[in-house]
């Protein structure tokens, strides 16, 4: 019936979708499942829409300056160390810090639709796009607290790599220090 149109179903459609996206067409014309083992099948689906969405995920990441910050240090699919390491209230802080949940100019300003070039520092009057990276490292603003709660190595000629390792850290006391930084830099922002 649906074949014929005589019927449509949303299930029935999902189920022709996603036999399509995940390589087996042929199933929906010929309906032959005499050479198909039930556990293959089910595995080879579950693996290709897992791996759809990992392709999606990356994509969307790729795509927007939203994510510019995020993409410096998730580098895959999995969930982060800090996650399991911090207290739920020290973790939601660093969420919201790593998804451009925050109140500094580059995330607050896009609702005004200004351009990114435009959401500078007016802490410093570096003229530096006010952004995560800007105030965790080059700030003059923060010196003393960055000095206070970061370890020397990362401030001094910080660079992307740096900050991947600092917000993938697997030390307790180091992300700890982080968070409270960056509470204080959304305090002050």
């Amino acid at each position: 019936m649906h074949k014929l149109r005589l019927h449509e179903s949303p299930y029935v459609k999902l189920i022709h979708n996603t036999l399509i996206e995940v390589g087996l067409p042929y199933l929906w014309d010929t309906h032959d499942v005499t050479q198909l083992c039930r556990r293959t099948f089910k595995s080879h689906v579950k693996q290709h829409i897992h791996d759809l969405y990992i392709h999606e995920w990356q994509n969307t990441l790729a795509n927007s300056s939203m994510y510019l910050n995020y993409n410096i240090f998730k580098t895959h699919f999995a969930q982060e160390p800090y996650l399991s390491i911090l207290p739920y209230n020290c973790a939601i802080t660093m969420i919201r810090f790593r998804t451009t949940n925050n109140a500094l100019p580059v995330n607050s300003l896009r609702a005004f639709d200004i351009d990114r070039d435009f959401r500078i520092c007016h802490k410093c009057n570096s003229d530096n796009e006010a952004n995560e990276f800007h105030y965790l490292f080059v700030c003059e603003h923060f010196k003393n607290k960055r000095e206070q709660c970061l370890d020397r190595k990362y401030y001094i000629r910080p660079d992307h790599r740096k900050y991947s390792i600092l917000f993938n850290s697997k030390n307790k006391t180091e992300l700890l220090r982080l968070k409270h930084f960056i509470d204080y830099i959304n305090k002050n922002v």
